[in-house]
């Protein structure tokens, strides 16, 4: 944000708008940002996390997207933005089109990029889930656009971030897991995962939707530094075998 300021200071400067830069010897404070580690949840924990809302999933509408938001990856706009018709039962898939703008009091808005127009796959435990869902919220006359995750009771059609984060947090505290994440960090838990069980990086870049294979590579370069020396190993195994034949 500093940044971003100070860009628009300098350009303000150099069209005569501002004659001084008022962002000059400011000293940026708070507290530092997480570490790569604290934004997302270990596979043992994702287990563990996973089976709790899974048994738990008809308490609440939280549940069953965290459910969603864990399996798939997908950005938290893109998941509220989902509809009955994006969700193709049969084949296990969906269509990721559309976002909904919960920051902009609703309605369906673009997607962060042209990336992020994608087909998604889904297990087993999300397709019980979804099935769920369609059926509870299909007839609702309410729920005009349709969305899977229809609330009812929202000035917003949907769940709030807030609100889904909160729920989320609970449930890792009561489970007694590390570290407290959002809901985001569900998405950093999703690509770490398939990365650690050897899923390609293309892959998951394209299933993330990012805009390039560079954000994919910068944002888990923590995780590919941690998995390189279990490459180096596998490597030399190979040829060690390829040798002895």
């Amino acid at each position: 944000m500093n940044g971003f300021i100070r860009t628009c200071v300098k350009e303000a400067i150099d069209e005569g708008l501002i004659k001084t830069d008022f962002t000059w010897k400011v000293t940026i404070t708070g507290l530092a940002s997480k570490k790569s580690s604290e934004k997302f949840l270990d596979y043992k924990s994702s287990q563990k996390l996973l089976k709790y809302l899974a048994e738990h999933r008809h308490e609440c509408l939280e549940y069953p997207m965290l459910i969603v938001s864990l399996s798939t990856g997908i950005r938290f706009g893109e998941l509220i933005g989902l509809t009955i018709d994006n969700v193709d039962l049969k084949a296990s898939k969906i269509a990721i089109v559309q976002q909904w703008q919960y920051k902009e009091g609703g309605g369906f808005g673009p997607l962060k990029n042209e990336a992020s127009e994608r087909n998604i796959s889904f297990d087993k435990l999300t397709l019980t889930v979804l099935k769920e869902l369609i059926l509870k919220v299909k007839n609702d006359e309410g729920n005009e656009n349709q969305l899977v995750f229809y609330h009812p009771d929202s000035p917003i059609q949907v769940v709030t971030n807030d609100r889904l984060n909160d729920v989320l947090r609970r449930c890792i505290r009561n489970l007694k897991i590390t570290p407290v994440i959002t809901a985001h960090g569900l998405r950093h838990t999703h690509a770490s995962i398939l990365l650690y069980k050897g899923i390609s990086l293309l892959y998951v870049s394209e299933r993330l939707g990012h805009a390039s294979l560079d954000i994919t590579t910068s944002t888990y370069a923590h995780l590919m530094k941690e998995l390189h020396e279990k490459d180096s190993k596998q490597t030399t195994s190979i040829f060690e075998r390829l040798l002895s034949v």
